[in-house]
């Protein structure tokens, strides 16, 4: 009888540890799922600023790009305008052939 009481007692302490270690085990999976579960909104979180940011960006450079179109509807006229006496008055240089032919 005394052998059957150490049995028992024996299994339900090999029993607990077991449970212990299984219980353990669960835990620290369930600690490492909502780790990795962090991590992955802060990165989501990081994309999101990204694409936020660069939002923010467009009005500048569309302003930008309309300031650049204002400037060049006005200073390409005058460009042009002011180039033309010269273009008439300078001498014109011989095409690619004659360069090549060695006659310049």
């Amino acid at each position: 009888m005394k052998h059957v009481i150490l049995g028992l007692v024996l299994l339900v302490l090999v029993g607990g540890i077991v449970l212990l270690a299984v219980g353990s085990w669960a835990v620290s999976v369930n600690n490492g799922l909502a780790r990795s579960e962090q991590n992955v909104n802060e990165k989501w979180a990081q994309v999101q600023t990204v694409y936020q940011r660069r939002l923010d960006l467009i009005p500048g450079l569309e302003e930008s790009v309309k300031g650049f179109a204002r400037q060049e509807r006005t200073v390409r006229p005058r460009r042009s305008t002011t180039r033309r006496p010269w273009s008439a008055s300078r001498p014109r240089r011989p095409s690619s052939a004659v360069r090549s032919a060695g006659s310049w």
